[in-house]
Formats: C-alpha cells, sequence, structure tokens
C-alpha cells in the first residue's frame, strides 16, 4: 500500500478483516513478521522513536485514561516529542495547544477532567493533543466509532481541514462507506 504525501486515505472493510491491525502496524504500534514499512523513502526501522513522534500520530479507537488529567493537559501531550527530558511545555507550546483547542472547539472545557467529558468532547480533545504535535501523518482507527452523525461530520470536518490547510496526510479506518466516500480521497 502507498500513500502519497498530503492524501486523505479511508481503510474500510468488515469488522475482523485487519484494518486496525495495519493501521498500528503503519503507526509503529506493531511490527510485522515479513516486509518493510517505509516513512518519507526510509525503513521505518532506522527512524529513532523521537523522529516518529514529531511526524506520526497514532489515534486508537478508545481512550482509557487511568490519571485524572485536566483536558488542557491531555492536548499538552502532544508537544511532547518537543521537549528534552525534565523540562516543561514552554510559552510556545501552550500557544500551540491552546491554537488546537480552538481548531477542535475544545477549549471552553480546558480545566475539566478528561474522564469526565463525553465521547465526542473527548474524540476532539484527542485530536486537539494530534493537532498540537503538529504531525506529517495522522493515522486514525475509528475516529467517529460511537458518536452521533453530528459529532462525525464535526471530527471529519476537522480532519479534512487540517488535510487540506495544513496538507497533514490522514489514513484512517472506517465502517461507514457513505462518510468515507464523502471526506477522503482515496479509499482502500
Amino acid at each position: 500500500m502507498d500513500v502519497n504525501p498530503g492524501e486523505f486515505v479511508g481503510v474500510i472493510g468488515p469488522n475482523g478483516s485487519g484494518k486496525s491491525t495495519l493501521l498500528k502496524i503503519l503507526g509503529g504500534v506493531l511490527t510485522t513478521n515479513s516486509g518493510k514499512l517505509f516513512f518519507k523513502g526510509k525503513d521505518f526501522l532506522d527512524y529513532n522513536r523521537k523522529q516518529l513522534a514529531r511526524s506520526i500520530t497514532w489515534i486508537p479507537q478508545e481512550h482509557p485514561m487511568v490519571f485524572p488529567f485536566k483536558v488542557s493537559e491531555v492536548v499538552l501531550m502532544g508537544r511532547h516529542p518537543y521537549l528534552s527530558a525534565f523540562t516543561f511545555e514552554g510559552d510556545e507550546d501552550i500557544e500551540i495547544a491552546r491554537s488546537a483547542m480552538e481548531q477542535t472547539q475544545t477549549l471552553q472545557f480546558a480545566q475539566r477532567r478528561f474522564n469526565e467529558i463525553s465521547g465526542g468532547e473527548k474524540q476532539r480533545v484527542v485530536i486537539a493533543g494530534a493537532i498540537a504535535q503538529e504531525p506529517e501523518l495522522m493515522i486514525l482507527d475509528e475516529p467517529t466509532s460511537a458518536l452521533d452523525i453530528k459529532y462525525q461530520i464535526q471530527i471529519l470536518n476537522i480532519l479534512k481541514q487540517l488535510n487540506q490547510d495544513k496538507k497533514v496526510t490522514v489514513i484512517l479506518a472506517m465502517h461507514d462507506l457513505h462518510l468515507a466516500s464523502k471526506f477522503c480521497s482515496r479509499l482502500v
């Protein structure tokens, strides 16, 4: 499978068809038993974790959060690939996170606990963290699952805007063929 920079690719298929496994391999969460994975023409294994964390963001289907982080803290986690060990976020990082929360309409609950907000709000917060990370590639596993149609379209519009305005490459798994065909430039 080849994905060109700036594409918005939808991975579709029924439950159990391997969509999540494929995305986990593309995001570096799982390794393959055979074959090679290339990113920007270079073997994936030749990158260090920090380089990959600055370039690729992986958003899983669910977001279990054990610790009572505030929404703003979850979004600021997107800036961690740019920090040195034992350093805190600076003014620029805080501004980038604030801008990401504005873009995803999550700034109004920045001081609330992540575990206390709705599923659609959590998904927008996690996407805000991904935006704050400033990746070249976003990989999302079922970002609209279990959401009502309003939130599905809102999240897909945010991703489409990032793809068009910032040229972020987006690869996502979806069940809804109609929505996938409306937002994605290509389906696989």
